[in-house]
Parts: C-alpha cells; structure tokens; sequence
C-alpha cells in the first residue's frame, strides 16, 4: 500500500529556549527563559573522508569515514531583557548603579570649549543656575538637555556671554534613579545547559537538551538602526560531557510523536 501522510507529522515549528548557567561544579543555576526568539536552526558539524579505491584503473570511493565534530546552532532573540543583554556581552551578572534624590548647590565643570555637552554627573536633573563671572541666562548663554532617566547635560553657547577655560558654578536638583548594570567580557568562558521545548501548532514536539553549550553573539548588537525592531543574534555550539553522560555526551533528541493538547 502506498504511504499515507500523516497530518500530525507536519512541522511547523515554534517553541521556547530556556538556558541555565552552569557553576563551576557543573550545576544548573536556574532555567532562564529567553523570550520571543526566531529562525531557532541546530545541526551537526561533519567530516567526511573518501576512501578511494587502488584495485580497478577508474578512481572510485569504496567507503566514506564521518568524524562527528559537534552540534551546532544559532537563533535570534527579540527581547532585549537583561538577561539577554547579559549573554550577548559575556557579563557576569547584574550590578546596581543607583543615584539618591537631592540638591547639589555648586557643581563645578570647566568649560574647555564652547558649543560642546558638558556633564553633571546627575541624571533625572534639573539645572537651576548658572553662575562664572555673572550669572548666566538658559536658551541666551547655555542650553540644557534633561531628559527622564538620562544623565543631564550643559552646554555653553559660543553667542552667549560664557568664555572658554571658564569654570562655572551649577546648581542642580535631580531626583532618585536606578539601574542595572552589565559589565561587558567579565565571563568569557561561561558554559550553559540549553533546552528548547517544543510548542508547535501542528506536528511532533521536539525537546532537545545539550548538557554543555558556549554561546557567542554573532553579530554586533544593533543599537541604532532603521526598519523596526532589531533581534540579538547567537551561535552556539554543544560540547562533549561524556563524563556524566556516556551514551550521549552531547545531549539528546525526545520527540512526541502526537498534536500538543
């Protein structure tokens, strides 16, 4: 008889990725979900060795050597959540930055040049005075630039009355910030545990885990760009743990044969 298809066999294919830091002992530290991923793709990485043939006068290949060199995969992130950022710039974690509210009367900064942004070194801030050799008018001899959760700026204005190597007096009222901070190349060498849950609409549902996984970016971060959202690209690459894992050092394959309930 002919082979019927079965609808249950088509794939269409979505999912989740979940990653886990290992510590240095090689233990999980928690699941951590990625998000909203696409073009979620993994494969082997093989070699092959053709044996030729030395009995007839043609050159023909009489056998063909595979030498697995891994599993290999890549995928983009849509969410640029902390963790994800973390990854991406092989951080070791999450630092506080923080600044409290308050009032700080005599900021000193030296104008070096004129028609250039001079910092406060407060954020969430509001310039209330000038002062150098006079007091000294906004939009006429300086411009400001405060924004919401942004460190505010000054600039002397070249048509004002400011002069260069300068040193003004301002005053500054900001209010409470804080943020998470990422310490970018601190973890280079981190290694994760990777799964990928399969929830697709239609088709089996696919659970590979790999035990042991580095993962790069592999394209730079897109931090200005036109044509909408941008993603945060990895490549990663399974390695071996055939220690703890002897009959399958790099992870394996379950698959539910059956439509998600």
């Amino acid at each position: 008889m002919p082979r019927t298809v079965n609808r249950k066999n088509i794939h269409y294919p979505r999912g989740i990725i979940y990653v886990a830091p290992l510590d240095d002992d090689g233990v999980k530290e928690g699941l951590i979900d990625l998000g909203e991923s696409i073009d979620f793709t993994t494969g082997l990485t093989i070699e092959e060795e053709k044996i030729p043939s030395g009995r007839g006068g043609a050159s023909e290949t009489f056998d063909v050597i595979k030498t697995v060199l891994g599993i290999t995969f890549a995928f983009k992130l849509k969410e640029w959540n902390r963790e994800n950022v973390n990854i991406a710039w092989l951080g070791d974690g999450f630092h506080t930055i923080s600044q409290g509210s308050g009032y700080e009367p005599a900021k000193a900064i030296t104008v070096k040049e004129l028609d250039r942004w001079y910092q406060t070194g407060y954020r969430n801030g509001t310039i209330i005075s000038v002062e150098g050799l006079a007091p000294y008018t906004k939009e006429v001899d300086y411009k400001v630039r405060e924004q919401t959760n942004r460190e505010t700026l000054i600039m002397p204005l070249s048509e004002g009355s400011i002069s260069k190597d300068e040193e003004l007096t301002v005053a500054i009222q900001y209010t409470a910030w804080s943020a998470i901070n990422i310490y970018p190349l601190t973890d280079v060498d981190r290694i994760f545990y990777m799964k990928f849950v399969g929830n697709p609409e239609y088709g089996p549902i696919m659970e590979p885990q790999w035990w042991k996984v580095a993962l790069k970016c592999s394209a730079p971060l897109p931090l200005i760009g036109e044509g909408g959202h941008k993603e945060i690209e990895f490549e990663g690459e399974a390695l071996s743990d055939r220690e703890n894992h002897p009959t399958m050092p790099f992870g394996d394959f379950p698959i539910t044969e059956d439509w998600p309930t």
